[in-house]
């Protein structure tokens, strides 16, 4: 199903994120714009590859980049790009 996010177990703990997690500390978006990458907010949630193009966090309600570290729970905290 589209969009349906999970928790993650390490949510606070970037450095231990499983095999092929790469921790994000911010700043531009780190693959193409039309990939559909996993994203790990850090709340907890995880949006699961292929369900959004990472052009989908652009922007955010006040018009920063979800990509850009803006220090609430929604920021981006870790990804892993969309399978081959």
């Amino acid at each position: 199903m589209p969009g349906r996010r999970r928790r993650h177990s390490t949510c606070a703990d970037v450095t231990a994120l499983p095999p092929g997690w790469i921790a994000h500390a911010g700043g531009p978006c780190p693959v193409p714009p039309e990939s559909r990458p996993a994203i790990l907010y850090r709340y907890g949630a995880v949006v699961r590859a292929g369900c959004y193009p990472a052009s989908h966090w652009r922007t955010g309600s006040d018009g920063r980049s979800w990509w850009e570290r803006s220090g609430d729970s929604h920021d981006i905290v870790a990804y892993r790009p969309e399978d081959p």
